[in-house]
């Protein structure tokens, strides 16, 4: 971009309630999922609508590689409105790319000192997302992290998730915990690391702020459905369901329990 200046603006201040987004209920989301093959105008005919975002945001949109494996423009409009919405505090972020320069955008924009962490499983993903947040002025505004991907225990959990080095991901914090939490990776390898998103928040829980918002990306597949409801099983989560953009962005809360 030209300039910050459109991208340093104070953001006004929004209601944070979550309780009017219009999520699917994943049994709904299923049937749509199964459907939209069949009747992709219902699919799109969803309840939630993503609001307009500021222009300088609009405009970035518009040249930000979207859509195929990256976020797609609708969901990009859903996580800023959802950056609205969350407590003060860093992005963390599990998967960079195109949605690392939309999150680095709007701390610009917030103009509050927040910044976007992300995690990426090789050090050539993580410097591609760092080209491409110069390309656009943002590399202040984030910090990519090279994190391999393997075998890791959480909580009562065991599978393929990031692993940062000892320290590193409380480093990259400054001691801050996260306000906002996006899932888009790691990937899944064709299947051979059977439910490894689910981990990302077990590994986010002890740097997410009582009341931070996760969204998660490509919700609408089946196996990450299924993650979705073992999700709500957490107690120290509120999965609140699905928003019908791009490939689904599951929705909830951290809360402390």
């Amino acid at each position: 971009m030209d300039s910050l200046a459109a991208l340093t603006r104070p953001l006004p201040l929004v209601d944070r309630r979550l309780s009017d987004l219009g999520c699917l209920d994943l049994d709904e989301a299923r049937a749509r999922t199964w459907l939209s093959g069949l009747i992709p105008s219902w699919l799109a005919g969803g309840k939630f609508q993503p609001p307009t975002v500021l222009p300088a945001i609009e405009a970035m949109l518009r040249v930000l590689p979207t859509g195929g494996w990256r976020v797609h423009a609708e969901a990009a409009r859903a996580l800023a409105m959802l950056f609205g919405r969350c407590p003060h505090g860093p992005v963390l972020e599990f998967g960079s790319g195109s949605s690392t320069v939309l999150f680095a955008a709007l701390c610009a924009q917030a103009g509050d000192g927040r910044r976007v962490i992300s995690l990426d499983e090789k050090e050539a993903y993580a410097a591609r997302t760092r080209r491409l947040l110069a390309a656009f002025g943002l590399g202040g505004y984030a910090t990519v992290l090279a994190a391999p991907v393997d075998t890791v225990s959480l909580e009562d959990w065991s599978g393929w998730m990031y692993r940062p080095g000892t320290g590193e991901l409380d480093r990259a914090l400054g001691g801050q915990q996260a306000g906002l939490v996006f899932v888009d990776g790691p990937a899944n390898a064709l299947g051979r690391r059977g439910d490894a998103r689910f981990g990302t928040l077990l590994l986010a829980r002890p740097y997410a702020v009582d009341g931070a918002i996760f969204a998660a990306d490509d919700a609408l597949r089946a196996r990450d459905l299924a993650m979705v409801r073992r999700w709500r099983e957490l107690r120290w989560l509120d999965a609140f369901g699905i928003l019908p953009v791009g490939w689904g962005l599951a929705v909830g809360r951290f809360r402390r329990g």
